[in-house]
């Protein structure tokens, strides 16, 4: 029995489907360059790193393309776990007017990517806020989360979960009860 409740508990949101969530944090800064030569009015490169579930500790970069008046800019953001695997995914993003903080939605489709993300599909969506929009524009900080799914069904590597620490929070709960209940029963008799 308590094999199963423990087992029941890790396994969590992952044990419902194909789809998994993904969520986690995001801190880094980014550079706004107006002078890039493509024809757009603005490209943003960003750099930073986190904790997800599905990724554990990471690394992330992401590029933008902005063109003034245009809803929706199209983004690219990479994430690069502690092993070296990496997850791709392409979106779009708009964001508000600096004042002199700005707020961010981005949402993207997960594209795949190397090692357990192989084969990787799914979405997510980004909130952030980049404090302090000013000149020169460099190494401007940003923080926020991401919230989505995730699957890799037909992946040829083995996906591993970094368990979410709510799941971790009811498994513990499950054993501290069990020890209660045996100890109880023992004292009883």
């Amino acid at each position: 029995m308590a094999a199963l409740l423990l087992t029941t508990a890790l396994a969590g949101p992952a044990a419902a489907g194909p789809m998994v969530p993904f969520r986690g944090t995001i801190e880094g800064t980014e550079d706004f360059d107006f002078d890039h030569p493509s024809g757009i009015d603005l490209k943003i490169s960003g750099s930073g790193g986190g904790n997800a579930t599905r990724l554990g500790n990471f690394t992330a970069t992401w590029v933008g393309d902005i063109t003034f008046g245009e809803e929706f800019q199209p983004l690219e953001r990479t994430f690069v776990a502690a092993n070296g695997d990496e997850l791709w995914s392409t979106g779009f993003g708009a964001g508000t007017e600096p004042d002199p903080d700005q707020f961010v939605v981005e949402n993207y489709d997960i594209i795949g990517g190397t090692g357990r993300f192989e084969d990787a599909t799914g979405s997510f969506t980004v909130e952030r806020t980049v404090f302090n929009v000013s000149p020169p524009f460099t190494d401007l900080e940003t923080v926020g989360s991401f919230d989505g799914f995730i699957s890799t069904v037909g992946s040829t590597k083995r996906f591993q979960a970094v368990p979410e620490p709510a799941s971790m929070t009811l498994a513990l709960g499950c054993v501290l009860g069990l020890v209660t209940c045996v100890r109880r029963r023992t004292k009883g008799r």
